[in-house]
């Protein structure tokens, strides 16, 4: 039986600028670029519009990441260093070159673990993580899931361990010989995102359960969590609802993040 999936890929996205207001906020921004004088508000400015730009116009995220990067590193600044190395990649990574994505996001992490800023180093973690796993390196993807875990849990972030626990579940789904370590990782993810209501989180969790247990014949209960999944996407803002209804999808989604 062909087996569909949904993992979570967590690298802080921010909605793209679709509405004249967000527009209207990218003007600005370039407007106070111009005046502004060359030291940390500089590099916020500069990493604001890569967080504007890096889904609609990646090649100039890139450029004004790497204009964030050269500043930050002769003013010392190792946060806005850390956030140029990341959104950097992400503007490499909404090009398709992905190669150069985790080359960006390695360089990343080396900044964000120099401050010991967890919630930088377990998101980062995480998104190198989703690009191994979607380009098939399953042990790769898993290590890196892991990995992203730990900071999470130190931090006891909530969200951030349930993506890291679905993300890592999503592996293990993957062949019938770990299906048992999945649902482990979906069974304690599911509560936690009940706990603090996301409906991603419970939608992903859930469809994954409904998966594990369809497979294994256990209908009822597969419909129990396929109906909770759909359920829970139909709430939300991410369009995932019809992977309840047993259509085909990618591999993994990517899911904005709600906060930054």
């Amino acid at each position: 039986m062909k087996r569909f999936y949904v993992a979570f890929f967590v690298v802080l996205f921010s909605l793209p600028a679709l509405c004249e207001g967000q527009d209207n906020t990218l003007d600005s921004l370039k407007a106070l670029l111009e005046n502004a004088p060359a030291d940390t508000s500089k590099v916020n400015i500069l990493i604001d519009i890569c967080i504007s730009e890096y889904r609609s116009s990646p090649a100039e995220a890139i450029v004004y990441g790497n204009e964030a990067r050269t500043l930050s590193e002769s003013l010392g600044y190792d946060k806005g260093l850390a956030q140029a190395y990341k959104y950097i990649g992400m503007g490499h990574y909404f090009q398709g070159d992905y190669w150069e994505t985790v080359n960006q996001w390695q360089q990343a992490l080396t900044a964000f673990e120099a401050i010991d800023d967890k919630v930088g180093i377990s998101n980062i973690l995480n998104n190198i993580g989703a690009v191994y796993n979607n380009q098939g390196d399953d042990s790769k993807a898993l290590e890196y899931y892991l990995r992203s875990l730990k900071p999470a849990e130190e931090l006891m972030d909530t969200l951030r361990i349930v993506t890291a626990l679905i993300n890592t579940g999503t592996i293990y789904l993957k062949k019938d010989d770990t299906m048992d370590k999945a649902l482990e990782y979906y069974l304690q993810a599911l509560p936690m995102s009940e706990k603090i209501k996301d409906n991603d989180a419970i939608g992903t969790a859930a469809v994954n359960l409904g998966e594990i247990y369809f497979a294994r014949e256990k209908y009822d209960t597969a419909l129990f969590y396929y109906e909770k999944s759909l359920g829970a996407f139909e709430k939300s803002l991410s369009g995932l609802y019809p992977v309840s209804l047993g259509l085909s999808f990618p591999p993994f989604y990517c899911r904005p993040w709600p906060r930054w």
